[in-house]
Order: structure tokens, then sequence, then C-alpha cells
């Protein structure tokens, strides 16, 4: 059930963003976490933190509660920016 919630995210993502950028900013955030143990729940919050943090440097970074919006239909609710 897991891996069909983050799926759709993904391609809701490449829908939103360009397919490139989308492309550009998983595999970005992905690599970033290495070997980690991607079964635990604190592996899914760090990974989507660090995603909305490199979602800055996408675009103009405009499309960030567009991509909330993605999250929290899937049932994940992503962290607020930090100051």
């Amino acid at each position: 059930m897991a891996a069909k919630i983050w799926g759709a995210v993904f391609w809701e993502l490449r829908n939103l963003l360009e397919q490139e950028d989308a492309d550009r900013l998983l595999a970005k955030t992905w690599q970033a976490f290495g070997s980690r143990d991607s079964q635990t729940a604190s592996f899914y919050v760090s990974f989507v933190e660090s995603l909305f943090e490199n979602l800055k440097g996408v675009g103009d970074g405009s499309q960030v509660e567009a991509v909330r919006a993605i999250f929290v239909r899937r049932g994940i609710n992503p962290p607020r920016g930090r100051k």
C-alpha cells in the first residue's frame, strides 16, 4: 500500500513540475539518503523534509504549497518550512 501512495505522489510531482525538474528533485533527495533503512517512519519524515528543502531550488520556488497539497491528499502531512 505504501508503495502505491509514494508512486502516486511521485507521478503527481512529475505532472505539476516539469518532468525533468521533478526527476532531478527526487534523485537529489534520494541520493542524499544513501543506504539508510528506508522502512522506518523516521526515514520517511526525513525524506519529505529534505524533499521540501530541495524544492526551494526548483524553478522560482512557487510550487511549494501545490506540492504540499499532493502529499496531504495522499495522507502524508509534510512539515511546514522552517524559518
